[in-house]
């Protein structure tokens, strides 16, 4: 029988049946680059698949290839399925690598339809479930979850993904053209950046959950560099250790330009943690629990002396000296490096020396609010609120001369909002004449563009401010005033 003239059955296909089988073959996990061996057939399979975004909507990626390998399958699939909407496929032997493998296209997650995560156990989120009909996700958040290798033996393997959904809605932050969801993450260390593509996301927190964990500061701020677009950062410790002792000239800075709110939580790496990140546009800090009664082991300091490590010349005591020391002399390296614009500063079992109070009421001429817990702070400190006399110069036109006069100023001009709960070491007396006398000021000469006056004050659980001590204020504050 002559084969010439004869034509194979599936040379004869419609192009859309045709279409139809590759896009199935793409969708049967085991073989990620199904689609380039198929290309690999014929002239005819190649230029139909090239030339066909449909058969692309479907990416598998294994985190047994090498990263770069799936960084390069990942830009090749953006770059062949144009603006169809993607079905993301990962196939996991360890949840270190979901988010390297994921990062080339998380910033494409709005063109995603699902994300199927096959571990130990296999996660589908279909996009459109956690979002309002019509409207695109958005990913707008990161959550970091880091486990003890422990942990994961304790559960399944190192491939448990965690008990809560990889991804969610962030159902009161959409507009009509996107909705926001988070992403949580669950894995044993931070992912080195070279295993990154950089991620434009707006708001990371980073959690540790166990006791296994050791902070290292050094891939904590190596990961901040893949995230330049950072507005918002939490970190939050397990327990107050040392971390790894790397010594601070050793450690890179973090340059977060966009970063406006910083939080840090139950940790000893204060000091390194703000003396390492440039924040220019920094406005909000929070640091809550990060007071220690006794000194850390390694102690990366000890044999640094940098401009206010000096011993406190006020003396004042403190139940945390250590941890008053590192949280000031960071403070003044953030404030240093950045000069950042600080409006909100608000510190909850966290404290710092009288002489570190002094340096910042100093700087910080942006501050509107300030909030502190159970400081030991003393009256010197609740003092340098009141307002004092200044020296300064006038110089005649020709520059010949000048007159030397005093001028009344108040540090932090700007507070409007004033928060003391349950500091023990304030007297009633010193609290009272501080903000009495501030207040007859700024009141007189407030014009919200160089000065405000207080609005808001509230004194809580403080044993020694008494009933007369706020009668002495209503007269001052009336209803601005707020004490239990």
């Amino acid at each position: 029988m002559s084969l010439d003239g004869y034509i194979s059955p599936i040379a004869s296909l419609p192009l859309e049946v045709l279409l139809d089988i590759f896009a199935i073959c793409t969708e049967c996990p085991g073989d990620e680059l199904i689609l380039l061996n198929l290309a690999s057939v014929c002239r005819y399979w190649r230029e139909v698949i090239l030339n066909s975004p449909l058969v692309w909507q479907h990416i598998c990626l294994d985190d047994r290839r090498k990263i770069e390998a799936s960084h390069a399958q990942a830009r090749l699939w953006l770059a062949h399925s144009g603006s169809l909407l993607l079905d993301v496929h990962v196939q996991l032997t360890s949840s270190d690598m979901l988010l390297p493998l994921l990062s080339p296209l998380v910033a494409y997650i709005s063109r995603w339809r699902t994300c199927t995560i096959a571990a130990e156990r296999e996660e589908v989120t279909v996009f459109s479930e956690l979002t309002a009909e019509g409207i695109r996700p958005h990913l707008e958040q990161l959550e970091i979850e880091l486990r003890g290798a422990e942990d994961f033996m304790g559960t399944s393997s190192s491939t448990d993904i965690g008990g809560s959904p990889t991804f969610r809605s962030l159902s009161s932050s959409y507009t009509p053209k996107r909705h926001d969801v988070a992403m949580h993450v669950t894995m044993c260390e931070l992912p080195d950046p070279s295993f990154l593509c950089p991620m434009r996301l707006t708001t990371l927190s980073i959690a540790e959950t166990s006791v296994e964990v050791t902070t290292d500061l050094g891939r904590i701020l190596r990961f901040l560099t893949a995230l330049p677009s950072l507005e918002t950062f939490h970190f939050s410790g397990w327990w107050p250790h040392d971390g790894s002792p790397m010594p601070p000239d050793a450690l890179p800075v973090a340059h977060l330009p966009r970063l406006q709110t910083l939080f840090i939580r139950n940790t000893c790496i204060v000091r390194s943690l703000l003396a390492h990140i440039d924040a220019p546009a920094l406005t909000i800090l929070s640091l809550r629990h990060t007071n220690i009664d006794f000194e850390v082991r390694h102690d990366t300091y000890a044999r640094i002396v940098e401009e206010g490590d000096s011993e406190d010349e006020a003396h004042d005591f403190s139940q945390s000296p250590w941890s008053d020391r590192a949280t000031g002399m960071g403070l003044r390296a953030l404030i240093r490096r950045s000069n950042p614009p600080l409006e909100l500063l608000d510190m909850d079992y966290a404290d710092m020396r009288t002489k570190d109070f002094r340096w910042c009421f100093d700087r910080l001429d942006h501050l509107r609010e300030f909030r502190i817990v159970a400081s030991d702070m003393s009256d010197t400190v609740i003092k340098l609120l009141s307002p004092y006399q200044s020296t300064s110069k006038c110089v005649a036109e020709d520059g010949s001369s000048f007159e030397e006069f005093k001028v009344t100023r108040v540090r932090l001009p700007m507070l409007s909002t004033l928060d003391l709960s349950f500091c023990q070491r304030l007297s009633g007396d010193a609290v009272a004449a501080a903000l009495r006398s501030r207040v007859l000021l700024t009141d007189a000469i407030a014009d919200n563009k160089t000065c405000r006056t207080l609005v808001h004050v509230s004194i809580v659980g403080c044993s020694d401010f008494l009933i007369p001590h706020a009668v002495a204020l209503t007269p001052v504050l009336g209803n601005r005033l707020h004490v239990s």
